[in-house]
């Protein structure tokens, strides 16, 4: 099975591929070269004796401010998503394709939709034996948003394809064909 028809994890919550890696690669990049572009400025200006007026120095300032920051945010997201992608390969080894049943188990709302979370609960049946996995981990039950993730909004309350690793007991979520193809 391809990972790319992958879109997220029940564990870990939303995976991410294809057009959205490519786009975080280049955003880091973007934001890692406003600082090396100041430092090119500065080092022009000194060895020109160049006067700097106060909208190059405001505008230097905002995308440092800026950029240094989303630089990291995009670290986390590419470092985040390596390491899933690491799991994700062992989960897909010994995984088994399978329709599901989703349910909502809980919403949460902060902060507008820029933080929406659902959480919810896959039933599945293998060989006449029922299986039922919620969203999230026992390991980090005190972390504040353990299990809600804005991508389960996506997958809640109806029937879904999913891939089952017995060996990790490890469910994947797959991507909608029917979405796939209307973009």
């Amino acid at each position: 099975m391809d990972i790319s028809n992958i879109d997220a994890s029940l564990e870990y919550g939303r995976f991410f591929t294809g057009g959205w890696v490519k786009f975080m690669y280049f955003s880091l990049i973007v934001a890692s070269l406003l600082p090396l572009i100041t430092i090119f400025m500065i080092v022009i200006t000194l060895t020109i004796g160049m006067n700097w007026d106060n909208d190059m120095i405001i505008a230097l300032i905002g995308c440092n401010i800026f950029g240094i920051p989303l630089a990291v945010v995009f670290i986390y997201f590419i470092v985040r998503n390596d390491k899933l992608k690491k799991k994700i390969t062992s989960y897909v080894e010994d995984a088994i394709e399978i329709k599901a049943a989703s349910n909502t188990i809980d919403r949460i709302c902060t902060l507008g939709q820029f933080f929406d979370g659902v959480k919810i609960q896959i039933s599945f049946v293998i060989d006449k034996k029922r299986y039922v996995r919620t969203s999230g981990t026992t390991e980090n039950e005190k972390k504040l948003r353990n299990g809600y993730h804005k991508i389960f909004s996506r997958y809640t309350d109806r029937e879904i394809n999913i891939l089952y690793s017995p060996k990790h007991d490890q469910v994947l979520i797959l991507k909608d064909v029917a979405r796939i193809r209307a973009l």
